[in-house]
């Protein structure tokens, strides 16, 4: 090597160095701003819902947290990782892995796939190539009806697979006997769908008249819920775990984008009728529902938030 070809490698480098810095400059900020959004709520709720600010009390909410986490966590990877084998396993490829949304915090790329865990823990995604481009080869507009509708539905089954195995390993905890298991894991199934048809159908004209009344709540139900469990043992956290899957997994199969059920019968239209729906028109659809999804859920959140403080809900009470 001479010494101007030495040189101009080092300068090479050194600008490619130089138009790296801005990018990790500007994660850097965002994981910064993260953190300390996720600091400040979290002693503002400390500050509302705690009855006393000793240092148990927080090392219990750490601990409530970070199991809850790990729980969504886990279901979010069910979910995901269905879409993304069986998108495999048909021959769709994709690019992206994700656990939350958001600003990416932790990030790896291998195999083709970069692979994250993003800021906000409200769910996840897998980026198949061609989801509304016909023309991309090995993508999934290109696969046909049945196989867009088994990727999307992936994700839904694989958690009421998931909730189904967990019940079963409840009721064998609890004397049931292997034959009766199957009749024991159905009706736990029947009643979660029976309870989540109800709050569907209470949903709608509860959050049009009241949003403070709605039958349901957010991550701090879900916070105070997983205190309860932690506290009870593992049957009771294993019961959240059930429910959280058969909850996502139901709600998932609603047929308006961008949940999986809206998705499928989107992609399956589109494959149908081709060019008669327009891609544009189908990616503002989809945007224009997660966006409306992301609102609702930030406003079931900040109520669900008002609610749990203002009834005074105790840490481990």
């Amino acid at each position: 090597m001479t010494e101007d070809t030495a040189t101009q490698g080092s300068r090479g480098l050194l600008e490619r160095a130089r138009l790296r810095l801005p990018d990790r400059r500007a994660r850097a900020r965002r994981r910064d701003l993260v953190l300390a959004a996720i600091v400040i709520v979290g002693a503002a709720w400390a500050v509302a819902a705690g009855s006393s600010l000793d240092p148990a009390w927080f090392v219990r909410g750490a601990v409530v947290s970070a199991a809850l986490l790990a729980m969504l966590s886990a279901i979010v990877v069910v979910h995901e990782l269905a879409h993304l084998v069986v998108g495999r396993l048909l021959g769709i490829r994709s690019d992206a892995f994700s656990v939350g949304f958001g600003p990416e915090l932790v990030g790896i790329t291998r195999g083709g796939i970069r692979w994250s865990w993003r800021a906000i823990p409200l769910g996840g995604y897998v980026r198949l190539l061609g989801e509304t481009d016909a023309a991309v080869q090995g993508g999934l507009a290109a696969a046909g009806p049945t196989r867009i509708a088994l990727v999307y539905l992936a994700g839904p089954v694989a958690n009421l697979a998931t909730a189904a195995a967990a019940a079963a390993v409840l009721a064998i905890s609890q004397g049931v006997t292997l034959a009766a298991v199957p009749q024991a894991v159905a009706a736990v199934l029947w009643t979660a769908l029976a309870v989540t048809a109800r709050l569907i159908v209470e949903w709608i004209p509860t959050m049009l008249s009241n949003l403070a009344a709605m039958p349901f709540g957010g991550l701090p139900s879900m916070f105070g819920a997983m205190d309860q469990a932690v506290r009870s043992g593992p049957f009771l956290v294993t019961l959240l775990f059930v429910l959280l899957n058969l909850s996502i997994g139901l709600m998932n199969l609603i047929p308006l984008p961008p949940l999986d059920g809206g998705q499928a019968v989107l992609g399956i239209a589109r494959a149908r009728m081709g060019d008669r729906i327009p891609e544009a028109a189908v990616r503002r659809a989809v945007r224009a529902g997660f966006v409306g999804l992301m609102a609702l859920m930030f406003a079931i959140n900040v109520v669900d938030l008002v609610r749990w403080t203002v009834g005074g809900y105790t840490l481990g009470a």
